[in-house]
């Protein structure tokens, strides 16, 4: 039998290996992306840039919610039907998991393209035009997340990484600067096209590649489905990425509204930044993730509590430098989209405090989910979203970018101590970064 410390440090050590792959891969992401945002913005200018950030931004809302939440699937339940031995429910997740991302983003995708093109005339003509196109990304990426989920649930770093963070965002400029060079117009259209193709393309191979890996770990046999159980614990995780992305997207939505294409460009560029930063908090969620659902399925409150806390720790310490790095060098990476974006400095460092307020309690939001209190995550999420569209409404009109900037931190951090006291009434523990260190004062935590 083995020793329940041992265990614990296996899994201490093999979420710190997994952290520091996906933060690598993040970080080599977030340069490719950076300079294919920058290669958009000179080439479009800002005008067709604040379009095409537009469009994606209404895509990523509407995938969003297009899994029904399943996306989280595989971490959530292969961690205990392995530990059950459960290998006909291991299967029939699988299976699931391959078909019903498409069936049901495809279904989203056809209703947002033509809700898209009814609102034509509120949207503007070229925002539904690239909106439209945007959507087709919607099938592909949903299988391309939860084929990665199902990636990370096995500790396959190099694919759930590889392809998503560097094959597709490889892929997008090419597309990009190989139909510019054939003649076709650069605009939001063509920018949202490239991504199009690019997503499709590293959906296919992802799944290709998975499927190969799984035929080996489960071995043709009897399948067993428990599909209303899924999608019973998927429906919430839905309600906290709607809730997520509404809170996230209400900025650049209400610019939209409110101010010129260019001035979303500029602030889309300034987001871009921060972007950056984000990298490390989305590392360690995805890397911590199946782990808090083994540590809560074995009923180990006192272990998945110290966890908890290592994990916040890995968020915000690294998040606080990286996000002084970006502050310093912000106006010298701005200049590099054009003199158009030169001012979002200010953007940059008021979006990074928000930034910050949200590494402060670590992946809280994938520890409420792993441990079943999904509809906790959603109230703090919901709450955060209808403060920051209140502070748009308010703030946007007068301010602008800087705004719609300070709404967005301030949700950030309502969003945070929503979430640290959700956890604390649910699970008993604390996972802000500040009870964290006054505990730490009084009594060091190994890290």
């Amino acid at each position: 039998m083995s020793n329940p410390a041992e265990s614990t440090d296996l899994r201490h050590s093999e979420t710190k290996t997994m952290a520091l792959a996906s933060v690598l891969a993040r970080i080599v992401n977030a340069g490719l992306v950076f300079l294919t945002q920058i290669l958009f913005a000179r080439v479009m200018g800002a005008a067709e840039f604040g379009i095409y950030a537009t469009a994606n931004t209404i895509m990523l809302l509407v995938a969003g919610v297009a899994t029904l939440g399943l996306v989280t699937m595989p971490q959530r339940f292969l961690p205990e039907y392995e530990k059950n031995a459960d290998q006909a429910r291991m299967r029939g997740l699988v299976q699931f998991a391959q078909w019903a991302p498409f069936v049901i983003g495809s279904t989203f995708c056809i209703g947002g393209a033509i809700a898209a093109y009814l609102a034509r005339d509120l949207l503007s003509p070229p925002v539904a035009t690239a909106t439209c196109v945007a959507l087709l990304v919607v099938p592909a990426l949903a299988s391309l997340d939860i084929v990665e989920g199902i990636a990370l649930a096995r500790a396959w770093k190099a694919l759930a990484y590889g392809v998503a963070f560097i094959v597709r965002p490889l892929i997008t400029p090419l597309v990009f600067l190989a139909a510019w060079a054939a003649g076709v117009t650069a605009d939001a259209t063509l920018a949202m096209a490239a991504l199009v193709v690019a997503t499709w393309l590293s959906a296919g191979l992802l799944l290709i590649l998975v499927r190969r890996r799984l035929k080996t770990l489960l071995p043709q046999g009897p399948v067993s489905h428990e599909r209303r159980r899924w999608i019973k614990a998927g429906l919430p995780v839905m309600v906290i990425h709607g809730a997520f992305m509404l809170m996230t997207s209400t900025d650049i939505v209400a610019l939209a509204f409110y101010r010129e294409d260019a001035e979303v460009g500029a602030y889309s560029a300034a987001a871009r930044l921060v972007a950056l930063v984000a990298f490390v908090h989305h590392g360690l969620t995805w890397a911590s993730g199946h782990h808090f659902s083994a540590m809560h399925a074995a009923g180990e409150r006192d272990r998945l509590a110290a966890f908890s806390a290592r994990t916040t720790l890995w968020t915000f310490l690294p998040s606080v430098v990286a996000a002084a790095l970006v502050a310093l060098a912000a106006p010298l990476f701005l200049l590099l989209f054009g003199k158009d974006f030169t001012g979002g400095a200010g953007i940059t460092a008021v979006l990074l405090l928000g930034l910050l307020a949200r590494a402060a309690v670590g992946p809280a939001e994938q520890l409420l989910i792993m441990t079943d209190h999904q509809l906790a995550c959603a109230t703090a999420y919901g709450w955060a979203f209808l403060i920051n569209l209140l502070l748009c409404l308010a703030l946007v009109p007068a301010y602008g970018g800087l705004g719609a900037a300070a709404a967005t931190a301030f949700a950030y951090a309502a969003a945070s101590l929503i979430l640290a006291y959700q956890v604390w009434c649910k699970l008993g523990f604390h996972v802000h970064i500040l009870a964290l260190l006054f505990s730490f004062a009084r009594k060091p935590i190994h890290v």
